[in-house]
This record gives structure tokens, C-alpha cells and sequence, in this order.
């Protein structure tokens, strides 16, 4: 028995253990196949689940009424008949198919916590439980109803199950909302998966069952199977362990006509090949080392540029988007100068724009001490000419300055003292030059191209946002003059109207509706009208003014007392407000058109006696219709038309002389 099953060491022998390695694959592959069928079986069953369970989650938030439903606030009001009426809803749904465990409607309170407002429960259910009160939270809500609650917009149903002390479910949510389109609230609904426990098991059972059934055939296969490859692996096993302790010589003589037989082949002829083989492997290892090592130098070396690139790149974006945000001139220069210098780590950044007549590069910003001293004395260099600034401002090309002590285009300022190395790159819109941002390092070769090529892009964002914040500025400018031009126009014409109207305005009391005839004079009303803001007071009574205004400018004031001390409510006085705003408003276009309309009539004026006049061929007709025309036209008037005479011209004559 010990022969048949173990070698003379006491270990399984090879026959043993093919025995085994057989058996093992055979229970590992119906392992494997019940396995997959298990997945399969409860993937198909869960899926199908969830889409029934989406399907009834669906159609049961069609049948809430929201607009009852928004009307259950608190827990007293589970004992109205909208609440009776609701969960008989749910109910209702809850009968149309026995697996259905629960129907409940949910929403969330100010402090994220999801709480019930409608719990029906089934009837083998409410014997086990009963339902959620109204107002009950929910602690034990699954990780999809939470992280989805408050942005839920269409149904959905958990990817698992879940069990607890009642069984095995699978939850679905949906929306519902209110006529108006507003969520209401979200409707949960639990569907029982017995169907997919009793799948699983029965899977189960047929997988052991399998099992059981073929493991003694696999035992015996295998058996066989590893006595006809045992015979001669072991004698490969004995050729093999010679060879190890050194003996080349040895050959096997297995001449099967199978894999064994190759096996055997090899190797005898490996056993040739060994000693030359084992000669020169130490220098073979050694020549591919190195090689390794140099190309894994050379991979890290690469994977170090692409790093830092990619770093510079995102350090140029995180700039652009801090001076993008900034809109004014004045605010965005410094702050352009202050971020380039914390994101590179250059101690000085300037940003030179030129002046008008284009022959000077102003300092406009710096982030540097040194810098801020240039600023307050108004430092600027000659375009094209005065250091590396005027270079790149005169030509448009970038300048870099590897070493200050030996460049000789370098400007070597006193209130910056340890630069060592400078790089400008102009500021440009289009083909025009606007400026130039200059950067200046501590060290010598501080900068490389590839450090060009960054701030290339960077000062391309720069001259962007710069010319954004100048249009952004001259729109502004636009807007309030526009805006000023409009208020004088309003005030200018309501002066007209006031002055040439025979009413400055109404009073309302018991006897009615009365043109005003004096201006109002009250505090309140002078107040209003000087301030353009609404004024109150109350005493013995109240008294309210409300400025009329259009576009910012007080056109009037509507004045409301109370006949007692009453105090005027807060929507009364809003009501009073938004009457005033319209009244601005509809006064403003009675204006418009009334002066529309004398327009129209002057023109149709002017025009007929055009007509007339050019009916008339001769001198006399035309002056004696001239004059008619006008009389006509202006009612009470005398009309004197003459012409000038050569007297007239020989006095204008002396006159010039």
C-alpha cells in the first residue's frame, strides 16, 4: 500500500499526485460551472426584479395625489381622511400583487434626514409590524436612497437585496410630483425576493449533487491516467537529479512517440548544451543588466519631463483661471504679478504696459519690495532700447537672460539687486504690442526653453484677460453714461410736462378724486422726493410717501395717510409700492406717446403745407400761401412774409465793411 500510493521518502509519488491534480480540476470545474450558472441564474432573476420592481415603483407614483399629500405636515394629520385617503391608495397598489411587502412616500427635512409621511404596509405584514408613523424617520435608509434623495428626478431600484426579521426584498424609488412640476416627495416601494432565494438554493443543490455524483468516477480516471505519465516522469526525475550533481554524461533512453518522448529529447539534448549554457550566462546577465539599467534611466528621465510638463501646465491653467476671474484693470494687474510669483516661485514678476504714444514701457504691477519702490517713482525704459523690457516691447520677441553679469542687454536696476537671470515675453493682442511681463530669478540659468514655451502661453492669457478687463472697463464707462444721459433726458422732459400741464397731480380723500392744485408740502412727501427712497412716519397718524421713479430718477411721490393711528401693514404697504412702480411706469408711456403724438401731428403740419406749396408755380402764389398756410396754423396771429431788397443788401454791404 505505502509502494502504490507514497515514494521512499514517505511523500505522495507522482502517480498519487496526478491522481489528486485530476480530481481537484474535476471538482474545481464543476465547482467553477455551478458557480457560473449560480451568477448567471440570480444576475437573470435579480435583474428581472429590479425591472418589475421599477416597472410597479412607476406606476404607483402616478397614482399619489400630490396636492393632498403636500397637506400632511404633521403627526396629527394621520387622523384627517387625505391621510385615510392616501394610505388607501397605497393599499390599493399593495393589493394588486402579493409580493408587493410596502408602499411608502418620503421627504427630507432641512437637516438631510429622510422621514416617512404615508406607510402602508401588506396584510401578512402588519401582523409582523406595523406602519412607519407620519414623520418617522428613516435611520435605516439603503446607500442609493440617500446619496439620491434630494436630486431624484426619475425612478430607481437598489442592485441587491436585502434581508431582515420579515423576509427578502428588493427596494425601488420614484419621484412624484406636484401640477406644477415641483417634487413632492419620493415614493419607496418593497418587493419580496423569495423567487430569488429559492433560485439560489436550488442552484446550490444541483451543484453538490453533481459533485457527489461524479467525484469517484474523477477519482478512478485520474488514477489511471497517472500511472501511464508516472513511469516515465520518474525515470526524467532520476536523469534529472544526476545531472544535478554534476554528471553531463548521462542520457536518457525513453523512446515514446508522444510528449514524453520530445520530453526526453530535450533532455538529453539539454544535458549537451549545459555546460556551455552555464559558461556564459554570468556575462549574458551581466551585458543585460546594464542594458536594462540604461533604458529604465532613460525611462525616468522621460517620465520626469512629462511629469513636470504636465505640472507647468496645470500651474499655467490654475493662473488663468485666478486672473480671469478678476475683472478690473487696477485689481487685476497686481493680482497677475502676485500669482505668477506664488505658482513659479520667482521672487520678482513686473507687468509693463506702454504708454499712449507707444514710446514708453510703464511698470503698472509688481509683487517684488524692490518692485513696489519702482512703482511709486514711475518707472519705465524707452521702447526698444532700455534693457531686456524695451528689446521685447520694441521687437515682440521674448528675451532671456541666462546670466546678468555677462548678458549685455541686461538693465541692471539698484532696487533689484540679486537678480541673476531675467526672461521677458511681450503682452499681445493680435499683431499689437501692449506690454511686456518680466520675470527675474535669483539664480543664474534659472530659465530654459522649455520655461519659454510655458510663459509663451501664460502671457498669451495674460494680454487676453488684460484686454478683457480694458473692455469690460470701457463697457462699464459706456453703460453709466448711457445711463446718466437717460436719467437728464427723463428729467428734462418731466420738467416740460409739469411746467406746460394745467394738473401737477390728484388727491384722493372721502369726496373723491380732485386735481391737486398746490404742491404737497409734507415731510414725508419732500423727504421722498429728495432721497428717491420710501418714507414712513407715524404719530397721531400714519403717513406714507413713495417716490415714482424712473430709471433712478424721482419723477413724483404718491402720499397715503391713515385718518387714524393704524399702522399700515406690510402688504398694504407693498401693494402701495408695487402700485407706484406701475404708475411710473404708465405715466412714463402716456408721455411717450403723447409726444409720439405731437410729432406725428407737426410733421402731417409741416407736411400739407409743403404740399401746398408746391402746388403754387409762381412767386406770388407760393408767398400769399405761405402766409395763409401759417396764419392757419397759428390761430390770432399776424404773418408778415418779406423779402430782402437791394437796399437791405447795400446796408448788410456797409455793414461787413
Amino acid at each position: 500500500m505505502q509502494r502504490t500510493f507514497l515514494t521512499p521518502q514517505g511523500t505522495l509519488n507522482i502517480r498519487s499526485r496526478l491522481a489528486l491534480a485530476f480530481l481537484f480540476i474535476a471538482v474545481s470545474v464543476s465547482l467553477l460551472t455551478g458557480w457560473v450558472v449560480f451568477t448567471v441564474v440570480q444576475a437573470q432573476i435579480t435583474e428581472q426584479l429590479r425591472q418589475r420592481a421599477l416597472s410597479m415603483v412607476t406606476l404607483a407614483a402616478l397614482e399619489q395625489d400630490a396636492n393632498l399629500h403636500v397637506t400632511l405636515t404633521r403627526p396629527s394629520d394621520e387622523d384627517n381622511s387625505i391621510f385615510r385617503a392616501l394610505r388607501a391608495t397605497n393599499e390599493a397598489i399593495i393589493n394588486t400583487d402579493a409580493d408587493i411587502g410596502s408602499v411608502y412616500t418620503m421627504r427630507q427635512n432641512e437637516k438631510g434626514e429622510i422621514y416617512f409621511v404615508v406607510d402602508s404596509v401588506s396584510p401578512v405584514l402588519s401582523v409582523l409590524r406595523g406602519p412607519a408613523k407620519l414623520g418617522e424617520t428613516y435611520p435605516d435608509a439603503g446607500a442609493l436612497l440617500v446619496e439620491n434623495f434630494a436630486a431624484m428626478n426619475q425612478p430607481m431600484a437598489e442592485k441587491s437585496t436585502y434581508t431582515d426579521s420579515w423576509g427578502t426584498w428588493l427596494s425601488a424609488y420614484a419621484p412624484f410630483y406636484r401640477p406644477d412640476g415641483t417634487r413632492e416627495g419620493v415614493l419607496g416601494l418593497d418587493l419580496s425576493a423569495n423567487a430569488l432565494t429559492e433560485a439560489r438554493n436550488n442552484t446550490l443543490r444541483s451543484t453538490l449533487w453533481t459533485i457527489v455524483f461524479f467525484l469517484p468516477i474523477f477519482a478512478l480516471a485520474g488514477w489511471l491516467i497517472g500511472g501511464q505519465l508516472a513511469n516515465p516522469i520518474t525515470r526524467l526525475t532520476e536523469g534529472a537529479l544526476r545531472i544535478t550533481s554534476g554528471d553531463f554524461s548521462y542520457r536518457t533512453d525513453i523512446e515514446n512517440n508522444d510528449e514524453i518522448g520530445q520530453l526526453s529529447s530535450a533532455f538529453n539534448e539539454m544535458a549537451h548544451k549545459v555546460d556551455d549554457l552555464v559558461s556564459g550566462l554570468e556575462q549574458r546577465v551581466q551585458e543585460r543588466t546594464s542594458a536594462l539599467e540604461e533604458q529604465t534611466q532613460t525611462l525616468n528621465t522621460i517620465s520626469q519631463d512629462q511629469q513636470r510638463r504636465a505640472a507647468e501646465l496645470q500651474t499655467v491653467a490654475q493662473v488663468g483661471r485666478a486672473i480671469t476671474s478678476v475683472q478690473n484693470l487696477k485689481e487685476l494687474l497686481p493680482r497677475i504679478a502676485s500669482v505668477v510669483s506664488a505658482q513659479f516661485g520667482f521672487y520678482h514678476v513686473g507687468i509693463f504696459l506702454l504708454s499712449e504714444d507707444e514710446k514708453y514701457a510703464i511698470l503698472s504691477a509688481s509683487n517684488s519690495e524692490g518692485g513696489q519702490r519702482l512703482l511709486k517713482n514711475g518707472h519705465r525704459l524707452r521702447v526698444g532700447e532700455a534693457g531686456i523690457v524695451g528689446y521685447v516691447t520694441g521687437s515682440g520677441n521674448p528675451r532671456i537672460a541666462l546670466d546678468t553679469d555677462s548678458d549685455q542687454t541686461f538693465f541692471n536696476n539698484p532696487e533689484l539687486p540679486d537678480t541673476r537671470s531675467e526672461m521677458a515675453l511681450p503682452l499681445k493682442i493680435g499683431a499689437q504690442i501692449i506690454g511686456a511681463l518680466d520675470v527675474q530669478g535669483k539664480e543664474a540659468h534659472a530659465f530654459d526653453a522649455r520655461d519659454l514655451e510655458i510663459f509663451t502661453i501664460l502671457a498669451d492669457q495674460v494680454s487676453v484677460a488684460l484686454q478683457n478687463a480694458r473692455l469690460f472697463e470701457e463697457t462699464q464707462k459706456s453703460l453709466a453714461e448711457a445711463e446718466t444721459t437717460y436719467r437728464q433726458y427723463v428729467s428734462r422732459e418731466w420738467k416740460k410736462v409739469t411746467q406746460e400741464s394745467d394738473h401737477i397731480g390728484y388727491r384722493y380723500s372721502l369726496a373723491g378724486a380732485q386735481p391737486l392744485l398746490q404742491p404737497l408740502e409734507t415731510y414725508e412727501a419732500r423727504e421722498a422726493l429728495a432721497t428717491g427712497e420710501l418714507n414712513l412716519s407715524q404719530g397721531k397718524t400714519t403717513t406714507l410717501a413713495i417716490p415714482l421713479k424712473l430709471r433712478g430718477e424721482v419723477i413724483g411721490v404718491i402720499n397715503v395717510q391713515t385718518n387714524t393711528q393704524r399702522a399700515l401693514l406690510e402688504d398694504e404697504r407693498d401693494i402701495a409700492s408695487a402700485i407706484a412702480e406701475r404708475v411710473s411706469l404708465a405715466i412714463e408711456n402716456a408721455r411717450l406717446v403723447e409726444d409720439s403724438r405731437s410729432r406725428a401731428a407737426l410733421e402731417s403740419t409741416i407736411g400739407a403745407i409743403s404740399s401746398h406749396l408746391s402746388a403754387s408755380v409762381n412767386m406770388r402764389n407760393i408767398l400769399q400761401t405761405a402766409v395763409e398756410e401759417l396764419g392757419r396754423t397759428l390761430p390770432g396771429s399776424e404773418i408778415i412774409l418779406q423779402l430782402k431788397n437791394d437796399a437791405d443788401r447795400s446796408e448788410n454791404a456797409n455793414r461787413e465793411a
